[in-house]
């Protein structure tokens, strides 16, 4: 055994864990927590690392929340001996679309910190995750939070900085345990507007170190609304049936951003449309191949069926599971192939 051999063995014992260990070590593999919503794990090549923080950011009814409760439903299912949170900052959790997106309610623990600063939602969160017993946070969210100075000052003193210095302290804290306790932690915010820019630029609040600590940043945007038919309609249409979320990838640390750019479709009755985000990916891999107004699926060289429309695609989906998780996993298993 060499002397570095031997240091970090010693370094391990007196810590009472392995901290030090070569490159080739399979600790350096985060798992991967999928979204479900096969357009996002596509592009973040297989979802969200466990043991990391990842902010979403957007406008009003972009999407956010929404996205976040995929990752919990899906964290539900895979970590079942294991619970989640979702600190509701902002009290506007609502149980019965969580529900029809998949979220176990009754397995769910909600904290919802009404009048507490910024710094106290901080400690309680450390709390949770010491506990090790959380497999996903999230926070909603950190545009909402306040920081206890500005509580107790006066409303017309001019503040600057906000809560940047206590989620900076926050963040750099909070990521070592993540990674100890295999948590998956998710920070939603808000896009304001930069005050004084010649140009219209946009930022999220909460400083620049928070970013750094952020191993994937997602900014989602509200897109057009669809009709009954999932066909694109007029901004001002009265009833829309749901609307297109698209979604740019700023920040992914475990893998390359060739796929920067993605959509999936929101139906307001329904929850994600997954079967037509299926679809949208298993043309680009030609599992599902267009020839005029006929669809065909081929799996390993064998043609699974022919249709004529789009529509008779998502029926086939919907009425066939077996098609559809063959499908879903040749599709998951061509792209994490490529990663």
């Amino acid at each position: 055994m060499s002397a570095l051999d031997e240091v970090f063995a010693k370094i391990n014992k007196d810590m009472k864990e392995e901290v030090c260990f070569k490159g080739s070590a399979q600790r350096l593999k985060f798992e991967m927590l999928p979204s479900g919503i096969l357009s996002v794990d596509y592009a973040t090549y297989g979802g969200l690392p466990m043991g990391r923080i990842h902010e979403f950011g957007g406008e009003q009814h972009a999407g956010k929340t929404l996205l976040s409760l995929m990752f919990i439903a899906s964290a539900q299912k895979i970590y079942p001996e294991r619970k989640a949170i979702f600190v509701d900052a902002e009290s506007r959790f609502d149980s019965k679309w969580a529900n029809k997106l998949g979220v176990n309610i009754d397995d769910l623990y909600v904290f919802n910190p009404v009048t507490q600063s910024a710094e106290e939602i901080f400690d309680s969160i450390i709390e949770f995750v010491k506990t090790g017993e959380v497999s996903i946070i999230v926070l909603d969210s950190i545009g909402h939070l306040v920081s206890g100075k500005v509580i107790d000052e006066s409303i017309d003193k001019g503040n600057y900085g906000g809560i940047a210095a206590s989620l900076t302290r926050f963040s750099n804290i909070i990521t070592g345990l993540l990674t100890k306790f295999n948590t998956c932690m998710i920070c939603l915010n808000q896009v304001r507007e930069d005050l004084g820019a010649m140009f219209p630029t946009y930022n999220t609040p909460g400083g620049k170190a928070f970013k750094h600590a952020c191993s994937t940043r997602i900014e989602l945007r509200k897109g057009t609304f669809i009709d009954e038919n999932g066909n694109d309609c007029s901004q001002a249409v009265e009833n829309p049936a749901g609307n297109r979320v698209n979604f740019v990838i700023h920040k992914l640390s475990n893998a390359s951003l060739d796929r920067k750019k993605g959509q999936f479709t929101l139906r307001y009755l329904d929850g994600v449309d997954l079967y037509g985000d299926l679809m949208d990916i298993a043309m680009k891999y030609d599992i599902i191949q267009q020839s005029g107004a006929w669809y065909s699926c081929i799996v390993d060289g064998n043609e699974i069926f022919k249709v004529s429309g789009k529509k008779s695609v998502i029926e086939k989906f919907k009425n066939d599971k077996s098609i559809y998780d063959l499908v879903y996993g040749k599709v998951k298993e061509m792209y994490e192939d490529i990663s």
